[in-house]
């Protein structure tokens, strides 16, 4: 039996969300609907009268179909047994819904119209007709449907556990497979059943427009160029990948004015950031103790110098310099594709063990093979000494200073030595003091738990960075200096150059409270 009568009740209420304490004040409609009482007399001296029960006399009697909308739980307003494929509702706050945050952080803000949401809280806030215009291109998520086999058109697979139910597999899923999964449209005036009550809202069209959902289909990445940013005097301009979202990554090929195509393979219509960017002193710091001729971790394979690298450096050390082949030859693809007609980076490598010996410095000119030849064979032995290769490092960039370059130190090691505070101070201050922040990478290729010292290298860069003026022509996006424990992370600082790489805006997404349960955090 359906329902015979809806009414919408508007309630406001102050909720104190679960995550970071943020308190939001917020207008909630709320569904109210019963069942009408019998309307057929009792005849006296009678305790029930014969017959079947009914609301009304009338000949054709009128019943709202059961339905809820799955996020805001409005009953469908079309008759019950409807033979319309879809339902229809007005919709409202997205009652039955909680926020599902991405985000490296241990607590992920999600910020959305001048309000701050985190894992868990609760959407009421939102209207099912409205949120998705107030996020711009996004995605939604959901339950995955077959995790042994998720490869459904506009479906991307999250591999990370996320909250609620974070053993549940789960996909970020297109605008417009969320809208179909719903079973529910916006409601169409020429179509709408009669109103009972007079406080029902008035019947929309469907939720977002043609223009509104061609957008939403779209890619959601944004171009990393630091043009789009906003500034003291004008707004951010943000420039969107031009693909469908959860596209194939693109295949590269050359820039030109009018567009270019990001390492990861996304389409942009504006100028390449590499032509824009900043220019680099960076300096790798490797180890090459003894350790480091382990073979518990080898050269990359099927690359152009795997040969070349297990004839003469088959261990930890030939990993390494295949990570810099990496690294230097996307480098050397970015400045080919590009206007500029040099490299502007310049290089320096020194190796250390129980001392520090410079390879090579300061170089503009050697192609990716030249700068590995140079690295070939290994040189050194015996212990691990962090004072004498960051002070080595710190005589070679006040060596070879220039203030269009700015500096970057990143430090490679599978070992654990005591380091003096101070020594890593006096290196990050004398950037500083010179004009640029350094930017610190330290990358460790032993255990996590026996890398105290690289870690402390990386905390102290980063307070030193945070606490310096900020050169608009330095690193743009954030705070770079940190610590890794792979040596495939070395890739990180390819990211952080900035170097035609795209930014993945926040995603964030309202998900359904399975069975009426709330997550615990």
């Amino acid at each position: 039996m359906g329902w015979t009568r809806l009414r919408y009740i508007f309630v406001v209420r102050s909720t104190a969300a679960l995550v970071c304490a943020r308190e939001t004040v917020f207008v909630k409609s709320k569904p109210v609907d019963r069942r009408l009482s019998c309307v057929v007399p009792i005849p006296p001296g009678e305790l029930t009268h014969l017959g079947l029960h009914t609301h009304s006399t009338e000949d054709d009697v009128f019943h709202y179909c059961d339905t809820r909308c799955p996020n805001c739980e409005y009953l469908c307003t079309l008759p019950l047994g409807h033979t319309q494929q879809l339902h229809e509702t007005s919709h409202g706050s997205m009652t039955a819904t909680r926020w599902v945050v991405e985000g490296d952080d241990a607590n992920p803000v999600y910020e959305l119209q001048g309000r701050k949401f985190g894992s868990g809280d609760e959407g009421a806030p939102m209207l099912c007709s409205l949120v998705c215009a107030a996020q711009g291109r996004h995605a939604h998520i959901d339950y995955c449907r077959d995790p042994d086999n998720c490869d459904e058109p506009e479906c991307e697979h999250i591999r990370e556990r996320m909250h609620p139910e974070p053993d549940r597999p789960k996909d970020w899923i297109s605008h417009g497979l969320s809208w179909a999964r719903s079973g529910f449209k916006g409601r169409s005036p020429a179509s709408s059943p009669p109103l009972i009550d007079d406080d029902l809202p008035t019947p929309t069209q469907d939720p977002y427009s043609q223009d509104e959902q061609t957008e939403f289909s779209k890619c959601d990445v944004l171009c990393a160029g630091p043009e789009h940013e906003a500034t003291a005097t004008t707004a951010a301009n943000p420039s969107y990948c031009i693909l469908p979202i959860f596209h194939a990554p693109h295949p590269q090929q050359p820039s030109s004015p009018q567009g270019h195509v990001s390492l990861d393979g996304h389409s942009f219509n504006c100028q390449n950031p590499s032509r824009l960017h900043q220019a680099y002193h960076i300096v790798f710091v490797i180890d090459s103790s003894g350790s480091m001729t382990s073979s518990d971790r080898v050269p990359l394979p099927n690359t152009p110098i795997s040969a070349r690298l297990v004839a003469s450096c088959n261990n930890r050390y030939g990993a390494v310099l295949s990570a810099l082949h990496g690294f230097w030859l996307s480098r050397e693809s970015a400045t080919s594709s590009s206007s500029i007609q040099a490299r502007q980076d310049a290089y320096s490598v020194l190796a250390f063990s129980d001392s520090a010996t410079i390879r090579f410095a300061n170089d503009f000119a050697s192609t990716t093979n030249q700068l590995i030849t140079q690295l070939i064979p290994q040189w050194g032995a015996g212990g691990t000494n962090f004072r004498a290769a960051l002070l080595q490092a710190q005589s070679l960039i006040q060596t070879h200073w220039s203030s269009d370059r700015a500096p970057v130190v990143v430090f490679l090691s599978d070992g654990e030595c005591n380091i003096d505070d101070n020594t890593v101070y006096d290196l990050c201050r004398t950037c500083v003091r010179l004009g640029k922040a350094l930017a610190f990478y330290s990358v460790s290729f032993g255990t996590d738990a026996c890398s105290a010292s690289l870690r402390k290298m990386a905390d102290i860069a980063r307070e030193v960075y945070a606490s310096a003026p900020q050169d608009v022509l330095s690193v743009a996006r954030g705070n770079p200096c940190t610590y890794t424990n792979a040596i495939d992370s070395i890739q990180l600082a390819d990211t952080f150059l900035g170097i035609a790489n795209s930014l993945q805006k926040p995603r964030a997404s309202l998900i359904g409270n399975s069975g009426g349960r709330h997550a615990v955090y």
